[in-house]
């Protein structure tokens, strides 16, 4: 069923948001963006770096766009290119942003130039809503094919039809209510933080589509570095704390827009820990637990031990 809302209010302006942590070899998206068919004082490009300074290629575009803007968060580079914290860089664009809808879209990927067009029409169409598109990836070969969007077209295929990553459109006062994307360190580099971001607007109530007919596009590139192997451990458990979230109505994160402000049950979780340790079995926390499923009804022993995991 198509959403519909009559009483959606309108979208006056949009802001997106692109970011980099030093490593990213193409911004085919913020080209996509600075041509869009939508007006230029509709809508605004801001472009967050991590480290101390962002890439020549993005500085060069912001001197010739007025509505393009970028943002370095002056983080020194620890020379690891997975200790940045995606959620750090989003956040700072929603404290930029003047839009009262955010797209936030995969840096190295491409899209039509009625892109933003549409997402204005489909939230237009219905308020309560997070959208997402289908990332169509090139297959690895060892002949690249020149990066135009007709030639991705051509041969890109759907390998992760769940990457929440590609690209999120959703109204700003949903994410601020959501208090942004979670800067813990738990959701650092490579890690599972739009999946926790869509888990937290799903638990707001907001509904979840991917748009059928529109996608966006992401050229391969063999020169890309991949996540060192003790990072797939960091991003199961922060996979499986998303997935917590969806059976929940937990929808702050343990560390956001405001660190602040933060749901009782995360108050402490994240401080301080490395992620991805191995569930304890026996020794004093077995007999932690035991005692507790001794002592406390079970309504109550369920959320302790919940928060004692955490």
């Amino acid at each position: 069923m198509e959403p519909t809302d009559l009483q959606a209010p309108p979208i006056r302006f949009v802001s997106a948001i692109c970011w980099d942590a030093s490593f990213r070899e193409s911004f085919d998206a913020v080209g996509c963006l600075l041509s869009q068919t939508v007006p230029k004082d509709r809508y605004e490009l801001i472009f967050v770096e991590y480290y101390e300074e962002a890439n020549p290629e993005i500085l060069a575009l912001a001197e010739q766009h007025e509505n393009m803007q970028v943002a370095a968060l002056g983080n020194p580079h620890p020379g690891k290119e997975n200790e940045h914290s995606i959620g750090a860089c989003v956040n700072e664009g929603l404290r930029r942003a003047r839009g009262d809808l955010i797209v936030i879209p995969d840096a190295d990927v491409m899209f039509e130039e009625d892109f933003l067009e549409e997402v204005v029409r489909q939230h237009e169409r219905y308020e309560e809503l997070a959208l997402y598109f289908y990332r169509m990836d090139e297959p690895a070969t060892d002949r690249p094919l020149p990066r135009t969007l007709r030639a991705l077209k051509r041969v890109c295929e759907l390998p992760n039809p769940g990457n929440y990553g590609g690209c999120l459109t959703v109204r700003k006062k949903w994410l601020v209510e959501i208090n942004g994307y979670d800067e813990g360190p738990l959701f650092r580099g490579y890690s599972g933080v739009d999946v926790d971001t869509a888990s937290r607007l799903r638990s707001l109530g907001l509904a979840i589509r991917w748009h059928p007919r529109k996608f966006i596009y992401h050229g391969h590139h063999p020169g890309a570095r991949k996540p060192p192997p003790e990072n797939f451990a960091r991003m199961e458990y922060a996979l499986n704390r998303a997935v917590r979230r969806m059976r929940t109505r937990e929808v702050l994160p343990a560390r956001g827009l405001d660190p602040d402000l933060r749901p009782e049950s995360a108050l402490g979780a994240d401080e301080g820990r490395q992620p991805a340790k191995p569930t304890v079995r026996g020794g004093s926390g077995g007999r932690l637990a035991g005692l507790v499923r001794r002592m406390l009804p079970a309504g109550l022993r369920t959320r302790l031990i919940a928060i004692l995991r955490d």
